[in-house]
């Protein structure tokens, strides 16, 4: 039973090993599923125009992420209209630098907002007379 099945896996294998190289090979060819890089293009664009009108309420990071989106857009549009291969050499670490960028860019500020967010509840919370937290202790000390 042991060797049927090392055959069969080993014969799964090879076939795996044939179909990854002739996708690899139809990839390379522009041919795998140009239907799906289009999608993305539009995919992109609509969380774009999305952001944009979020973020009139959202604010800076709402703005920030229609300009993630739209650079998505177009960077997918290089590749999917006009055929650039943006993913590999130096343009795809171009891309991924970009990437980081904005990821960190946009924690900083998602950050920033929460801290400023948690330090308006602890003033706006009322505490207790023997209450000890920092906030109460400052107070007592200014009186």
């Amino acid at each position: 039973k042991l060797s049927t099945l090392h055959s069969k896996l080993s014969t799964l294998h090879s076939k795996l090993s044939t179909l990854h190289s002739q996708l690899s090979t139809l990839k390379r060819k522009g041919a795998v599923m140009p239907f799906l890089q289009y999608f993305y293009v539009f995919l992109w664009a609509a969380l774009a125009v999305l952001c944009f009108f979020i973020g009139r309420k959202i604010g800076l990071a709402g703005y920030l992420l229609t300009l993630f989106f739209v650079f998505m857009t177009i960077w997918y549009g290089l590749e999917a209209f006009a055929g650039l291969p943006v993913f590999d050499g130096v343009m795809g670490h171009v891309f991924r630098g970009v990437l980081l960028v904005f990821l960190i860019i946009i924690v900083f500020i998602w950050y920033r907002g929460r801290r400023a967010q948690i330090m308006s509840q602890n003033k706006t919370v009322p505490h207790a007379e023997d209450c000890h937290c920092e906030h109460c202790e400052d107070e007592r000390d200014k009186d």
